[in-house]
């Protein structure tokens, strides 16, 4: 699922978009990646401008 950041209070984030109910636990937080990912006019935030890095050896 891809979200909108509206801001960040400490370690509260508060997003737009979201299908899930007031409360519920984030297992998992990730960039979003314009290359990899399909929304044309979005932006890459802190993501943007690092290089690839390969994966490790055994998770290629």
């Amino acid at each position: 699922m891809v979200v909108a950041l509206d801001r960040r209070e400490g370690n509260t984030l508060h997003v737009r978009h979201v299908d899930a109910l007031d409360g519920s636990p984030v297992v998992d937080i990730e960039p979003y990646v314009r290359r990899i990912d399909s929304f044309r006019d979005s932006t890459e935030g802190w993501f943007a401008g690092k290089t690839n890095r390969p994966k490790p050896r055994g998770r290629e």
